[in-house]
């Protein structure tokens, strides 16, 4: 493979299911595709086969048309037994939004990591004043102006308008244990960096892995710092968590959350790992005149940014920054918020 030979196989052509669609892409293991709202207008679910029951991995975000969508999945394919379970692979709002509702409609138990039940539930409840301060104290620090809409957005306040509340019991998953499901066994693959405590799912019978938004095929997942996890190494977590998937066989057959289904596990890693070297070589080109992230960020993507984007934008630029702060390429010191600039 040359250095930027990353092309990847789709076994499926350009065939996809359509939104509220499905397709069985091996006996009793179902692609689902959900419309979201925005530029990435779906999201993939996994319906696997337990046997007496369905196993779901991830729900659509709680908005009418996914609701919609799921009406015709139930009355089409979940029809002739129930859902059991619904396994959530992290917090953010496409993968957790619906299983309360789900997990009501069916009768099904929610499974995720700890970590994603809690970080899910102080989202749902983090109305309070204390909260507030806090987040405006970290925007002051990273040069955003409080007429941004940062603040909505990392107190919650968007959250929940887009996620449905958990019930009072959820099943946390063992890092490493595995998950039985029907008469095949599934083992657990905990990553970090895109969020915390995210879970892949990896049958080794199957050779499928369940990446989440961990690897995706065409786009490159967004790696954060907010101030949930402003003292993470959010880049170099996600990095070293890629190893894990680096042990998979190479002929994997990736099951993503937004894309199409592919081969090439080991390319598409050495694309990801390409471009956050690209990025990072632009970040420290960027401070050779000292800036914040948020200033810095629009800089650092040359497509026009909605607010959604312009926040994960922001994100993702701190992750840099940081990244080469930690190792010594660039120095930090407060100028009306906290600057960073390239050592000389």
């Amino acid at each position: 493979m040359s250095e930027t030979d990353f092309s990847l196989h789709y076994p499926f052509g350009k065939t996809v299911p359509e939104p509220g669609g499905f397709l069985e892409i091996r006996p009793g293991i179902f692609w689902l595709r959900i419309p979201l709202p925005g530029r990435l207008d779906h999201i993939n679910l996994w319906l696997l086969d337990a046997g007496e029951s369905w196993v779901l991995v991830d729900t659509g975000l709680a908005w009418l048309e996914a609701r919609q969508a799921w009406k015709r999945i139930a009355s089409e394919l979940v029809r002739d037994k129930p859902v059991g379970r619904i396994i959530v692979t992290h917090f953010h709002p496409d993968h957790v939004g619906l299983a309360g509702y789900l997990g009501g409609k069916f009768g099904a138990e929610l499974a995720m990591t700890r970590m994603t039940a809690e970080r899910t539930r102080f989202l749902l409840d983090s109305e309070n004043d204390d909260w507030r301060e806090t987040v405006l104290a970290f925007c002051r620090l990273h040069g955003i102006g409080p007429e941004e809409q940062y603040l909505s957005f990392i107190t919650g306040q968007r959250y929940r308008t887009a996620v449905s509340r958990l019930p009072g019991t959820v099943t946390f998953l063992d890092h490493h244990r595995p998950i039985s499901i029907g008469e095949r066994e599934w083992q657990p693959l905990v990553v970090c960096g895109h969020a915390e405590d995210h879970l892949a799912l990896f049958s080794p019978a199957l050779k499928l892995l369940i990446s989440g938004d961990q690897v995706l095929p065409t786009i490159t997942s967004n790696v954060g710092l907010h101030i949930n996890n402003e003292d993470r190494d959010a880049l170099d977590e996600y990095l070293a968590s890629m190893g894990r998937f680096e042990q998979l066989p190479e002929d994997t057959l990736v099951l993503p959350s937004h894309g199409k289904v592919f081969t090439g596990l080991y390319k598409r890693i050495a694309a990801i790992n390409h471009s956050h070297d690209k990025q990072l070589e632009k970040v420290h080109a960027l401070c050779e005149t000292p800036g914040c992230a948020w200033d810095l960020s629009p800089k650092l993507f040359s497509r026009p940014l909605d607010e959604f984007n312009r926040i994960m934008a922001f994100g993702e630029t701190l992750a840099h920054l940081e990244y080469l702060h930690n190792r010594g390429k660039l120095a930090k010191q407060m100028r009306n918020g906290t600057c960073y600039y390239a050592q000389v």
